[in-house]
């Protein structure tokens, strides 16, 4: 079901033992916020991360808890990165380069 254009999560509790009950798609790596900098590269904060996913920019955390600890799947997070444009990388000349390319 979804509202909005926001996919609604159902809240599955992943105990020991209860894995193998975990829809395919929930069965991922989930992956903290602490985590998004060091392993992934994306350095956002809590906030701007919220406004992204609200607009449907980013992929939606699944809550973990009642007070709001959330995480990120894996997957959801790999397609994200593999979605963004290429950085285009110019080389730049100096004087001193030129004149040693007209020699």
């Amino acid at each position: 079901m979804a509202t909005k254009g926001l996919a609604i999560r159902e809240h599955v509790s992943v105990a020991a033992g209860a894995v193998e009950n975990v829809p395919a798609p929930l069965a991922d790596k989930l992956v903290s916020f602490e985590r998004l900098d060091p392993d992934y590269g994306i350095a956002y904060g809590r906030t701007h991360l919220w406004r992204l996913m609200r607009s449907g920019k980013f992929p939606l955390s699944v809550k973990l808890t009642e007070r709001g600890t959330a995480a990120w799947l894996h997957s959801e997070l790999v397609a994200w990165i593999r979605s963004r444009p290429r950085a285009i990388t110019v080389k730049v000349f100096t004087d001193e380069s030129r004149r040693s390319r007209r020699r």
